[in-house]
Order: C-alpha cells, then sequence, then structure tokens
C-alpha cells in the first residue's frame, strides 16, 4: 500500500501555522479560568491594604501580578489579533474582568517599574491606535480601515471588537474606584489627551471623512459605545478638558506641553478638536429646541451627551464654572428630547439615556416638574390610554379577516415596543427626581 505524505499549506505570508493543541488549551481552558477566577476574587485584589475589613486582601506583589497578566494579554491579543480568529470574545471578557480586579492606586504609588514597563505603553498603543484609525478616515485609507493588510490594529474590527470594549470597562473602573487621580500623570496624562481627542473625533466627525457605505453602517453602529468609552474617561480624567483655562490651577495638571516634542502639537490638536464647555451645553439645547431628528445629529445624543452627563457631577464639587444650573439645562434638554422623540420610529438613544442622566438628576430643580417632566408624562399617558383602547377593540373585532387581523396585530406589538422603550428613557430619571424632592 503506497504511502501518501500530507500535502503542503499554502499562504500568502511565511508565518502560517496551523492551529496546536496548546492554542486551543489556551483558549478553551486558560481563558475561561482566567476569567471566573479574577471575576470570583476582585475584592481579594483590589480592597486596600490600609483598609482594616477583617477579610484577607492581596500583597503588593500579587496586585502587580494581575497588573501585570491584563497588559501581557492586552499586548498579545493587539500583536496577534487575526491569529485568535473565534478566541476573541473569550479575550475581551477576559480582559474586561482582569482590569476590574486592578488596584491601580497601589501600582501606581509601589510599582514605578511596573508603570513603566506595562501601563505606560499600554496607554500609549490605545492611543496610537486611535490616532491611527483617525488618520486612515481622513485620509481613505479603506484597506487600513477594513484590516485587509496583515496589521490590522487599526480596523474598525479590531477597534469595536477589542480597543472600545476594553477601554470602555478600563476608564469605568478607574472611575468608580477613583482611581484617575494617580493613573492620569505625566506622560500617561499625555496619552490620555490623545485618547480624548481621537475618541471625540471618531465620534463626532468620523462619518464624514468616508463614502464607503459598509464603514457608514459600522461607524454609526458602534457610536454608543465611543459615547460609553467618553463618558467613563470625563469621570475619572483628573483634568477639566472642557474648561482649559483651569488647568493652571489644578494640581493634577501636568505641564504636558514639556514633556517631548510632540507634545505641544498634541494640546494643540485638543484645543482645537474639544469645544468649550458653554458651547457644548449650548449645542445641546439647540439641538432639543430645533426638534431634529435622530438622524439629524446622532453624535449629539449618543457621543457629546453621555460625556457632558458624567463630566458635570465630577467636576461640580471642585472648583471650575460647572453649576447646578448646568446640570439643570442638560436634564431639562434630554426631557425634551425625550418628549421630541415619544412615537418615533428611529430613536435607539432612548434605550439607554437615562443610565446617563441618573448622575445629574441629584442637583435637580423642582422648577423642572413643571416644565418638563409633567409634558413627558402627559404624552406618554395618552399614548398608553389610545394603546389600551386599541388592544380593546381588537378583542371585540369577529368581523375582520385573518389577514387584517394579523396586520393589526402585529401593528399594536410594534406599538407598545415603542411605547415601552419610551417609558424606559423617562421612567428611572421621574422615580429619582420624586424620590430627591418628595420632602418639599
Amino acid at each position: 500500500m503506497q504511502n501518501y505524505k500530507e500535502s503542503s499549506k499554502f499562504s500568502l505570508h511565511e508565518s502560517y501555522r496551523l492551529t496546536t493543541k496548546d492554542v486551543k488549551f489556551f483558549g478553551k481552558v486558560v481563558l475561561p479560568l482566567v476569567e471566573k477566577y479574577f471575576q470570583a476574587h476582585r475584592e481579594y485584589f483590589i480592597t486596600p491594604s490600609s483598609l482594616k475589613t477583617g477579610t484577607s486582601y492581596a500583597t503588593v506583589k500579587e496586585k502587580e501580578m494581575s497588573c501585570s497578566l491584563f497588559c501581557k494579554l492586552a499586548f498579545l491579543l493587539r500583536q496577534k489579533f487575526g491569529a485568535f480568529g473565534n478566541e476573541v470574545n473569550i479575550s475581551v471578557r477576559c480582559l474586561k474582568v482582569l482590569v476590574r480586579a486592578i488596584d491601580v492606586s497601589s501600582v501606581m504609588k509601589n510599582s514605578q517599574e511596573m508603570v513603566r514597563a506595562s501601563l505606560l505603553p499600554l496607554f500609549n498603543n490605545i492611543a496610537e491606535d486611535l490616532n491611527q484609525t483617525v488618520q486612515n478616515l481622513e485620509q481613505r485609507r479603506y484597506s487600513h480601515v477594513k484590516g485587509t493588510l496583515q496589521r490590522g490594529t487599526t480596523s474598525l474590527s479590531y477597534v469595536h471588537m477589542v480597543l472600545l470594549s476594553v477601554l470602555s470597562s478600563m476608564l469605568d473602573h478607574l472611575g468608580k474606584n477613583n482611581y484617575g487621580v494617580d493613573v492620569f500623570e505625566n506622560e500617561i496624562q499625555l496619552a490620555g489627551y490623545k485618547i480624548l481627542n481621537a475618541l471625540w473625533i471618531i465620534g463626532t466627525q468620523g462619518t464624514k471623512f468616508v463614502d464607503r457605505e459598509w464603514i457608514i453602517e459600522e461607524l454609526n453602529r458602534h457610536r454608543p459605545l465611543l459615547g460609553d468609552c467618553l463618558s467613563s474617561f470625563a469621570s475619572c480624567f483628573s483634568v477639566a478638558f472642557f474648561e482649559s483655562e483651569f488647568n493652571a490651577n489644578n494640581k493634577n495638571a501636568s505641564n504636558v506641553s514639556q514633556l517631548s516634542s510632540e507634545a505641544n502639537d498634541v494640546m494643540t490638536n485638543v484645543s482645537r478638536t474639544i469645544p468649550h464647555l458653554t458651547k457644548v451645553i449650548s449645542d445641546i439645547e439647540e439641538h432639543a429646541e430645533s426638534r431634529a431628528t435622530y438622524e439629524d445629529a446622532p453624535y449629539v445624543v449618543e457621543v457629546i451627551l453621555p460625556c457632558v452627563c458624567s463630566y458635570l457631577p465630577y467636576w461640580w464639587p471642585k472648583v471650575t464654572n460647572v453649576t447646578a444650573d448646568h446640570m439643570n439645562s442638560v436634564l431639562g434638554s434630554v426631557l425634551k428630547l425625550i418628549n421630541n422623540n415619544i412615537d418615533a420610529n428611529e430613536a435607539p438613544w432612548m434605550k439607554h439615556i437615562a443610565v446617563y442622566t441618573q448622575v445629574i438628576i441629584l442637583n435637580s430643580s423642582t422648577s423642572l416638574l413643571e416644565t418638563y417632566f409633567l409634558p413627558v408624562s402627559e404624552r406618554l399617558k395618552i399614548k398608553c390610554e389610545d394603546l389600551y383602547a386599541q388592544e380593546q377593540s381588537l378583542k371585540h373585532a369577529t368581523r375582520l379577516e385573518s389577514s387584517e387581523l394579523e396586520d393589526f396585530e402585529s401593528n399594536l406589538m410594534k406599538n407598545y415596543e415603542i411605547l415601552v422603550r419610551d417609558v424606559y428613557a423617562f421612567g428611572p430619571s421621574l422615580i429619582k427626581y420624586v424620590d430627591i424632592h418628595r420632602s418639599y
């Protein structure tokens, strides 16, 4: 019997390799194990050693190891993104769990070598990939945007699947644990400015640079994720980027323009890209007053509004120009936008707007009740009564043909879905507002 030699595997790249058992073990066993382990023991790793809780807590060395593991896995996924294949999702989930188990404050204070070797390159890589993506969109390098080249860290698939998801979780973790002041210093603060500049450009202007329909669809689909990133960024960045005139008196604002030759250019670009707080709030008010549709300026409600809603309560207790009037103005604009879009077919932002408005209701005024809350409540009440009447008429409709009955039921279900969306956008804000002002 003749023995046949196995045929060769042909590829454009000489680095082509078959998947080994080690790689499968890494994706099927190691990553899920790491995810579940750090998910279960998160409190052990982030509990400060100075806090006498009566329970055990991680040593400085263990906290360094968890930080190092996160940075190394993020670097590996960035370098070998094309090789991960179906394991990208579990890798991203693992990174999102890992980053929430890092005591960044302890690492920054006790492990400067770790900062230089791991954290600083991590932020620099994120800034580089985002800014390169901006350049590719501006210069219409579609092969880079699509990721047809071997290096795909600036492709939209990598940016949306990996970078933005992990970045949003990391910034949210920094904000909730007040780690931002410790992290964003000197070179990392400069990288933070680069990240802010790139996120703002992609979120507000990304679709204006290109004319390919598939790129526009991708950017539109993932725009809310950009809003999440900017919202989390505003809640942890220790510099008032909407009010740069206060940087001179901010002890946490590093003189980043003196760090390198490109730093001055970076700050110039940021000053051109990021508008002042008064301009941002006036744009939101104009958008609400004009009764513009979602398609007219989707970035206002999906990018700018989440960022402002996080920025205002973060800087309100500090010495800036942020006042309760700003928060009342933004909340009033949001309620007006909700009122304008009740019963609208295209308003996906209403599904998650309540998440961002919760933090600005704490400083709300009682004058908002009659001007904004009651009109929205009245419209929703009328809509509920109308749908209830339609449902009752459907129950007693005996002479309709089966096709007409199906169309009527289908239309009623769609209207109920829209009603649920509208109530979900307004209800949480109303409940919190009533709880705060119940004693008045």
